[in-house]
């Protein structure tokens, strides 16, 4: 479902429904990346509970990578 909708394209997030709520999981790399994902989700899906259990994972800075000889 998130990986397939064009505004999100998310791989690292999961849904899982349950009755009528649906539990986001999974990490993004910025806060207004989770944000779209909530409220484009609430938004398909108006008569279900969201819960965001999503992580922010900010990526490392100063890292050069390897340096290969």
């Amino acid at each position: 479902m998130l990986a397939l909708d064009p505004r999100l394209g998310e791989l690292d997030v999961h849904a899982k429904v349950v009755n009528h709520d649906i539990y986001l999981r999974g990490c993004v790399t910025t806060d207004q990346r989770r944000e779209a994902i909530v409220y484009t989700v609430a938004e398909l899906y108006p008569d279900y509970r969201v819960h965001d259990e999503i992580g922010v994972v900010h990526p490392v800075e100063g890292h050069g990578g390897e340096q290969l000889t």
